[in-house]
């Protein structure tokens, strides 16, 4: 079972394309973005305990958890992030 709450990327690590509408998020330390979205397409965030398949396919660590970027009914994006950064 998941739990969902409230998510609050950092601005500084956030960066915003005027020209299409779209947000890119870095991970601290990356060069290249984790993910890049268009704002209209997201309908929602979540953040969960990464599980043994995410510490395999993202990496994650035991004091990260994964946050999630909902659209409608799909999965846009997800990155695994320090605990208590989202």
């Amino acid at each position: 079972m998941s739990t969902v709450s409230t998510v609050i990327i950092d601005p500084s690590r956030a960066r915003s394309s005027e020209s299409d509408g779209s947000v890119e998020y870095r991970q601290t330390g990356k060069l290249l973005p984790a993910f890049k979205v268009r704002i209209r397409d997201v309908v929602g965030f979540s953040v969960r305990k990464a599980t043994r398949d995410d510490k395999n396919r993202l990496k994650a660590s035991r004091l990260q958890e994964v946050l999630t970027v909902q659209g409608s009914g799909t999965t846009l994006a997800e990155v695994a992030v320090n605990y208590g950064t989202a």
